[in-house]
């Protein structure tokens, strides 16, 4: 009996011995966190809402004289996560501050924190990295999935939510929640969460342009629940046509596709284009797509289509796999058209067995099964399950990715959500 005791004491010697290196959560925010201004402390609180993590590591008494307080961050590769908790297993997200001192000394690290939030507006500036992006990006994707349910529920169980054009209309919602403003758009009248909800539950139309638009619009709704009429307003919740093709509306104030806002990241988008430059949206990882809208079209032009309204596809991004977004990046758009046009050229020999088993050994590849997008009115699918169609009702001609739009997903509304979350704890 003794002898356990003997056991048990030294194995209590030897866990403290272990962790006493580290300040827990609590004692960290309890004698450095809250001695912040309080909008330090909500950027604080946001950052941890996001998913960052502060470790306090207080150094051993042999590694001090080789050691100096440091404050440094890993934001890791949390965009080819598959979850925030995946990312935070691994290490990603997290602020490391190293203390040379056998006990933590608080008032010190506070007093470095300080420094470092005066010097380079620490906090500020690690919201609006690519890992604060990311990490929005993995609640952007439950929110999308959400909206996307919704929808397609209110499509195909409800019969609702119907595709069409009528003269010249390219959406129909109920006139209590809408308006008509210029051509052929609509606007929400006052209250924008419940006019984006008609989608769920209230008979609309809308072709596959409008569908894009109100898919992307509801999951930023999921994403702010109860909070969204707060942070957008009603003349911001618009629909229609492409900026580009409205005369005499002020689309400026569109929180997706408005050509006066700056975007953050503009090293990825195409030169002269709408779209972003691939590759180096995938080198952020898969989750950097979630929620980005893109565009299917044929290749040959009107006269070669046999059903004008398969002319091509709007679509926004619900999953990317890990392998998916690899081929994005190494091979790109180029490769994924180069493999569509080789699965229509088989196409033509339809009858013939071998080419048949050749298009589905073409369309097994990551970046066509890898990828799923949702668009009106077919729901979610994959880019080889659209290509299938697309030889089924046009054989004519190909179908190629002309790319992913460069809407404001990944800058404009990230940078609104990171405010909102630091404005909820200032109110």
């Amino acid at each position: 009996m003794r002898y356990f005791f003997t056991i048990f004491l030294f194995c209590i010697l030897i866990f403290n011995q272990n962790n006493r290196g580290n300040a827990s959560d609590a004692e960290f925010e309890k004698n450095v966190i809250n001695k912040l201004e309080k909008n330090e402390r909500c950027q604080y609180l946001a950052l941890k809402e996001l998913g960052w993590r502060v470790q306090v590591q207080i150094l051993k008494e042999e590694d001090i004289s080789n050691r100096l307080n440091t404050i440094s961050i890993n934001e890791g590769i949390a965009c080819s996560r598959d979850n925030i908790k995946e990312a935070q297993d691994s290490g990603d997200l997290v602020i490391n501050i190293s203390h040379s001192s056998t006990t933590p000394n608080f008032d010190e690290i506070a007093k470095d924190l300080k420094d470092k939030i005066n010097k380079n507006n620490f906090f500020e500036e690690l919201l609006l990295t690519s890992g604060s992006m990311c990490a929005y990006k993995h609640k952007l994707a439950v929110a999308v999935k959400n909206a996307v349910n919704k929808i397609v529920k209110n499509t195909n169980d409800n019969g609702n939510f119907r595709y069409g054009i009528f003269d010249e209309d390219f959406c129909k919602a109920p006139d209590s929640e809408w308006k008509k403003i210029g051509h052929s758009c609509i606007m929400a009248i006052k209250d924008p969460k419940s006019a984006i909800e008609c989608f769920f539950n209230e008979k609309c139309t809308a072709e596959c342009a409008v569908g894009l638009q109100v898919a992307q619009l509801a999951a930023q709704k999921e994403l702010y629940g109860q909070s969204f009429n707060k942070y957008f307003n009603h003349d911001e919740i618009i629909v229609g046509p492409w900026s580009d093709g409205i005369k005499g509306i002020d689309y400026s104030k569109n929180p997706f596709h408005s050509l006066n806002i700056e975007h953050k990241f503009k090293g990825i988008i195409e030169k002269n284009t709408r779209f972003f430059k691939t590759n180096m949206l995938a080198e952020l990882g898969p989750a950097a797509f979630i929620g980005i809208g893109g565009y299917l079209q044929n290749l040959y032009g009107e006269k070669y289509l046999d059903y004008s309204n398969a002319r091509g596809e709007n679509f926004m991004v619900v999953s990317v796999t890990k392998e998916a977004a690899n081929e994005m990046k190494t091979k790109g758009v180029e490769y994924f058209n180069k493999i569509s046009n080789e699965v229509w050229k088989n196409y033509q020999n339809a009858e013939d067995k071998i080419s048949l088993l050749m298009i589905e050994e073409l369309l097994d590849r990551p970046i066509f099964t890898g990828i799923k997008v949702y668009s009106h009115p077919l729901g979610i699918l994959t880019f080889a399950e659209h290509i299938k169609r697309f030889l089924k009702v046009n054989p004519r001609t190909p179908y190629v990715l002309k790319g992913f739009y460069s809407d404001h997903t990944n800058s404009v509304l990230f940078e609104r959500y990171v405010k909102s979350l630091v404005g909820e704890c200032l109110n």
